[in-house]
């Protein structure tokens, strides 16, 4: 019998989805292709899951030119791939290389005319920071492309179908799963003040990933000025800022809470996986302040450490709360100060282990991917 064949197509942008679809279609039986872009990613996949490199390691300092030249021969070698395995599914599960726009729009007509079956993830309905009419109506032609789209929640599959005119038996829901948990360490702690080499706290909130306005760190900081807060208590965010007017922006409001007394560390850089991994078992509470959003992976490295979260109610988050979890309205800087204080002040202490074991039941990539190797087969099915 046949094994049926997928090639997913990685942007490497959100490695640790994409490593974790792989190994999840792997465990359920298929036969995997990974077309990557760094060789980094290989190592962490089992050896009877096949890894091309296809668009060579990035290199950030590459010229522009270098970097459209790059483009152009990764393009045509998924084109050439695509006449040679005619009859597999392949499927976008990253980001377009062009990013937003027209570029995206080339992109995904390529993909089509050169992929007999070609699926696409859609982790965002619309861009983040980018609301506006024209990709709208981008996102509106790439959606009818692809042979079948998925989503991370009903709610996205929704609104695909009512504001994009799109049929319902073309998009499937995966939820986000999840590859790696975080053994509950009761030394996390001190790992983490000795990395960061500061003194001892006993309760830590944290935020992290790449900081753009929506993600609502401003609304954070802006909460922490209106109460009191002892001074045993850390506030923490990991992430890079690549907007220079925002990160002025959040380094004076920084400032001007620590001259009130608040402790406040923000690193602004990148932040290796390992360390982010110490933070998630360290910590107390990750908090979400999001404007907008549709769903977020940065939720599912909460839920892989058992970390409680107090989150605004955007997106499908609700679908994600548990009973130590905390919902505050979106861009209510004082809701979300209230609910800061209630946890800082609360004895009642989060069962780590107990949320730890509902989300290995929940979200094991195993079990998320169910519906999707139904799919696969069906389709292999199909084809004979």
């Amino acid at each position: 019998m046949t094994i049926p064949h997928v090639n997913l197509l990685s942007s490497c942008f959100q490695a640790e989805y994409e490593i974790g679809f792989s190994r999840g279609l792997f465990l359920n039986g298929l036969s995997v292709t990974v077309l990557g872009s760094n060789d980094s990613e290989k190592n962490r996949l089992e050896d009877e899951i096949e890894f091309i490199n296809i668009r060579g390691n990035q290199n950030s300092n590459r010229s522009k030119f270098e970097k459209i030249l790059n483009i152009i021969l990764y393009l045509k070698k998924y084109c050439l791939l695509g006449l040679k395995r005619r009859n597999d599914i392949f499927h976008t599960i990253g980001l377009f290389v062009v990013r937003g726009g027209f570029g995206a729009l080339i992109e995904a007509l390529i993909l089509r005319v050169f992929f007999k079956k070609w699926w696409l993830t859609v982790h965002n309905i619309m861009p983040h920071d980018a609301h506006n009419r024209i990709n709208h109506w981008v996102s509106y032609i790439i959606y009818r492309l692809p042979n079948h789209l998925f989503v991370h929640t009903d709610r996205m599959r929704e609104q695909l179908i009512n504001d994009y005119k799109l049929k319902s038996k073309n998009i499937t829901v995966i939820e986000h799963g999840i590859d790696n948990f975080i053994d509950i360490d009761p030394q996390a702690k001190h790992k983490l003040f000795k990395h960061l080499k500061i003194e001892n706290f006993s309760k830590i909130f944290f935020q992290f990933g790449y900081i753009s306005h929506y993600k609502g760190l401003d609304i954070f900081l802006e909460s922490l000025s209106k109460i009191n807060v002892p001074s045993d208590v850390l506030f923490l965010i990991f992430g890079k800022c690549q907007n220079t007017q925002l990160r002025k922006t959040l380094q004076t409001e920084i400032s001007l809470l620590i001259e009130t007394g608040k402790n406040v560390l923000w690193l602004d850089q990148y932040i290796s996986t390992d360390l982010v991994k110490i933070a998630l078992a360290a910590t107390d509470y990750l908090i979400l302040p999001y404007r907008h959003i549709d769903q977020s992976g940065v939720i599912f490295s909460a839920k892989s450490a058992g970390l409680p979260i107090i989150a605004s109610d955007v997106g499908a988050f609700r679908n994600y709360i548990d009973v130590s979890d905390c919902l505050v309205p979106p861009e209510s800087s004082l809701d979300l100060a209230k609910a800061i204080l209630e946890k800082i002040h609360t004895t009642d202490q989060p069962n780590r282990s107990d949320l730890l074991k509902n989300a290995r039941e929940r979200y094991e990539w195993k079990i998320t991917l169910k519906p999707y190797v139904s799919l696969v087969h069906s389709e292999y099915k199909h084809t004979l």
